[in-house]
């Protein structure tokens, strides 16, 4: 930690612990709750989000539906600390997310960070996820965890996001509403539930379509989602969730050099118009969850899934070539829960044991004329994992909590070529791993919580990033695992009687073989190789307020310091380099005015640091400040509400990157961001 940064951290707790000690805490009878205290689970013992000594943010409903245009989920995640979020305009290459540089990596799709939707996977053993199946406007609460969690979830887990969409209630209800943009864009949606017997039914479904800023990057997508929730007998529940996705077009508009940026910002790469660049998908998962509870202190929860997945994509690689993938994703977790006495102290306790499968067949075939030619590759891909956890909560004072935890998982990755006429590339990898996780965390007053954390981290590549440069199947042999150990301090906290909510944290992490892409001159697709060693410091400010009449103030500020320790490229000596496409700064402030019925209006602001664009660090991009607008009208009568909204994206018109593509060959680095843009819709329920 730079000591301006290690300053910062402790000017402000101490600024905290005057201004609490110090300010009349005056009760104020207006609303108040998405600032209060929240129940989680985040180590898997339910704790708030106050006194866990991780780093974690949660956003609640208002701020995710109320006249959000619901494109992506880069529009939730803005205003989460320590979070970065690109690509949300290109639906070929998925949202791409950061948190403390886990995920920067990623050329498409989420890398490193678990992603749960109600509670059920989304990212496969192999630590790739998508969240094609997660539409924005069906998101009724996010829960962010910053830092790595392997002693909690396992391979992958250097940040968590966890999605809940369906919302199990006695009461009926059903909500319809239409959204109408720029660029093509259109949602349509629907969604309801209630009560039927004994069973609660939760349901939402959405159609969405878009043209695109750019040239060759229209998408389409059918998404439904569904559960019902059985609650068999004061002691026993049981919840079965079905999702389903159809995108049968999201096209890829690649990325340009800055001389084709300068030329036309809206332009598609030639070579992507050429081969029809872009993928094609469906998607279908159930899964199955119980809840027993013994007694008071006892508890027993099981969750069982399957998810099916069908992806087709062209990508302008040299040559061209049609990717066809069918993947198997299952997985089952049972884990016990006991509440006691442990050497006289207070005690939770929950053991588990979790199996996933992940079965892949995948086919290369060379484009001719965008139609399936030769096949290229044949392979089968499976990984196998089992993981046992432990996660503890010791109480050894009234203020003073200790969650120690520790995860073993043992992985089997096997790739059988059945392409065998360049020879047989079948191969196997296994890796046995042990993480622990501790925290302590010390509640001074309801204004001041420190808590402190230490954890290790390990990361496979998936099977994606495993592809072997050499053009053929099987491993890449000099491609290893990703290692981290994690250290961070901080406090959290409500103040003036719960109007302000403030969380601060500062983190140390150590990395060994940090996987870092790259695009091959020759065959013009992206590669994986390994960095010797990194080391990343970083700061975190959130803040959250109640200002009085309707209005909400919330802001949070990033510093971080990224950097190669030990990293030899050719003839090139990296150490001292920034990590390329993370920000060293990043805010956010947004000022709302909502009430539950009449007008209602958000104003952000997003001012985003350079990044630099390649290892080398002789290529970055500039600063820029992204502002969005969004307002509405919330009319009540008796059991029914009508709302009309609109909303202004990008309101100073910045000219800026969506997504950069880092050691993209040719400086082909950059996919240009839509200017100012325009959305309005209607929404009407009871």
């Amino acid at each position: 930690m730079r000591p301006s940064s290690l300053s910062f951290l402790l000017t402000a707790l101490l600024a905290i612990c005057f201004f609490s000690k110090n300010h009349a805490q005056t009760p104020d009878t207006l609303p108040m709750t998405e600032l209060k205290a929240v129940t989680v689970t985040a180590f898997r013992l339910e704790t708030t989000d106050l006194t866990t000594p991780l780093s974690l943010t949660t956003v609640g409903e208002y701020r995710l539906q109320n006249g959000q245009q619901q494109l992506a989920l880069d529009e939730a995640l803005a205003a989460v600390p320590g979070v970065f979020v690109q690509n949300g305009t290109n639906f070929a290459q998925d949202v791409r997310v950061s948190i403390r540089g886990f995920g920067s990596r990623s050329a498409f799709g989420i890398r490193g960070i678990k992603i749960l939707l109600d509670g059920f996977p989304e990212t496969s053993p192999d630590g790739q996820g998508q969240v094609d199946n997660i539409d924005p406007a069906a998101v009724t609460s996010l829960s962010v965890i910053r830092g790595s969690t392997a002693g909690l979830y396992g391979n992958a887990s250097g940040g968590q996001l966890s999605f809940k969409t369906l919302t199990f209630t006695e009461k009926d209800h059903a909500e319809a509403g239409l959204t109408l943009g720029s660029y093509g864009f259109q949602k349509y949606r629907l969604s309801g539930g209630g009560q039927f017997s004994k069973a609660q039914l939760s349901f939402n479904g959405t159609y969405t379509k878009t043209d695109g800023y750019r040239d060759h990057s229209t998408m389409k997508n059918v998404l439904l989602n569904g559960g019902i929730f059985l609650p068999v007998d004061s002691t026993f529940d049981l919840t079965i969730l079905a999702n389903y996705t159809n995108s049968p077009t999201a096209q890829d508009a690649g990325a340009l050099n800055i001389s084709e940026v300068e030329a036309d910002r809206s332009a598609a790469r030639d070579r992507n118009v050429t081969f029809d660049a872009g993928e094609a998908l469906w998607q279908g998962r159930t899964g199955i969850s119980i809840n027993k509870r013994f007694s008071k202190n006892n508890q027993l929860s099981a969750r069982a899934f399957t998810t099916q997945r069908r992806f087709s994509a062209k990508l302008p690689i040299n040559p061209a070539e049609i990717i066809e993938l069918k993947r198997q994703f299952s997985g089952l977790n049972t884990s016990f829960l006991h509440r006691g006495t442990l050497l006289k102290l207070p005690w939770e306790i929950n053991v588990g044991v979790e199996l996933e499968a992940q079965n892949d067949d995948r086919q290369r075939y060379l484009n001719q004329s965008n139609e399936k030619g030769p096949r290229l590759l044949d392979q089968k891909e499976s990984f196998l994992t089992a993981g046992v956890f432990l996660s503890q909560n010791f109480s050894l004072t009234k203020r003073l909590q200790f969650f120690p935890g520790v995860r073993f998982d043992a992985m089997w990755l096997e790739v059988e070529d059945r392409f065998l006429t360049d020879g047989n590339d079948s191969g196997e990898r296994t890796f046995y791993v042990l993480n622990p996780i501790a925290g302590l965390s010390y509640r001074v007053f309801e204004a001041l919580n420190l808590y402190t954390n230490f954890s290790t981290g390990f990361e496979t590549p998936t099977f994606t990033e495993f592809a072997n440069p050499t053009g053929g199947g099987g491993f890449n042999p000099e491609l290893n695992p990703q290692k981290s150990r994690s250290f961070e301090i901080g406090a959290k906290g409500l103040i003036a009687g719960g109007r302000f909510k403030y969380e601060i944290a500062a983190f140390h992490i150590r990395l060994t073989d940090e996987l870092i892409p790259f695009e091959d001159d020759a065959q013009d697709r992206t590669f994986y190789r390994n960095a010797g060693k990194s080391v990343r410091n970083g700061l975190e400010v959130g803040l959250g307020s109640y200002l009085g009449k309707g209005f909400y103030f919330y802001a949070n500020y990033t510093l971080t310091d990224f950097r190669f320790r030990e990293y030899q490229l050719g003839n090139e000596d990296l150490e001292g380099n920034l990590l390329p496409g993370v920000p060293q700064r990043l805010a956010y402030a947004e000022l709302r005015y909502f009430k539950s019925s009449g007008f209602h209006f958000t104003q952000t602001f997003q001012l985003v640091d350079p990044q630099f664009v390649n290892d080398l660090n002789t290529t970055k991009t500039e600063s820029y400040l992204l502002a969005n607008f969004r307002a509405g009208y919330r009319f009540r009568f008796e059991k029914w509400r009508m709302e009309p909204f609109f909303g202004v994206n990008n309101l100073f018109d910045a000219k800026y990157f969506a997504n950069i593509r880092i050691n993209g060959f040719g400086g082909r680095y950059y996919e240009p961001a839509p200017g100012i843009n325009f959305f309005g819709g209607f929404k009407v329920g009871f």
